[in-house]
């Protein structure tokens, strides 16, 4: 891979919140995304660095029920170990405050460095596959192509995504050439969106809407191996709010439909 001395370079730290939901809140309508989406607001406060987060293995749209646990990674590209460590400290202050913490209760905090190798030694991919899945939990936000479908996305834009959520992050240009040889086939995921009320603007709101699901890339996919183990992690798209861009990456690749379909018992009893 042309770009692989590139990332392979880049470091990034992630602080993960483990939380536990305890009670239902006034908002229980609100997504999970944009309810981190205003503690992280907090805890960033006073901080230059970007940050951005996602809820690890979580669906956009989908509630947190009462009595449940889950994490919140949040990412902080190219910080130091000081700044981290005021983000944590300033994180534990706020989730236990009476503010903070009375809807979630922080249960521990834990900080990593984190870079491409640690990815890849997480990371389970089938060398021979010629095919992955990228399930995207959160929407990938993206100007429509013209006169196509909402959900159509093809290799060229796939990989301008991609070039800017580096550029964003790391300030860094890498090349993807669309002779890379491979097709983006966009035909089992789905455009979602959902709309929030500002409370602390009254009358404003927001649209988060993009594209969720299952997105599959086919053919030489070698040459993007690394590229995709990183944004598995770091997301795509421009957007840093909300978790925008969140997806994980499966290889072998997901079946395109239900294993309900192809198991002939399943489906006498259907």
């Amino acid at each position: 891979m042309k770009n692989y001395h590139l990332i392979k370079a880049l470091k990034w730290q992630k602080l993960s919140l483990k939380l536990e939901k305890i009670r239902k809140s006034y908002y229980e309508r609100e997504i999970p995304q944009v309810v981190v989406e205003a503690i992280v607001k907090e805890i960033k406060r006073g901080i230059a660095e970007k940050i951005f987060f996602h809820i690890k293995d979580h669906t956009f749209g989908s509630n947190i029920e009462k009595g449940e646990n889950f994490i919140v990674e949040v990412i902080i590209p190219n910080s130091s170990k000081s700044v981290i460590n005021e983000i944590e400290k300033k994180a534990i202050e706020y989730l236990n405050s009476p503010e903070g913490g009375k809807n979630y209760k922080l249960i521990d905090t834990y900080v990593e460095d984190r870079d491409l190798i640690k990815l890849f030694q997480e990371t389970s991919i089938d060398s021979k596959s010629k095919e992955v899945t990228l399930e995207f939990l959160t929407p990938l936000h993206y100007k429509t192509l013209s006169e196509k479908h909402r959900t159509y996305i093809d290799k060229t834009l796939f990989f301008s995504l991609t070039r800017k959520r580096l550029k964003t992050l790391f300030d860094i240009e890498i090349d993807l050439s669309d002779e890379i040889d491979i097709n983006i086939i966009p035909y089992y995921w789905y455009y979602t969106e959902k709309t929030h009320y500002s409370k602390s603007q009254i009358g404003t709101k927001q649209l988060i809407n993009g594209c969720c699901g299952n997105l599959y890339i086919r053919g030489d996919i070698s040459e993007i191996i690394p590229l995709l183990i990183l944004t598995s992690e770091l997301h795509i798209g421009s957007k840093l709010s909300f978790s925008y861009g969140y997806f994980k990456l499966h290889s072998p690749s997901k079946p395109f439909l239900d294993n309900f379909l192809t198991d002939p018992i399943k489906l006498k009893k259907s």
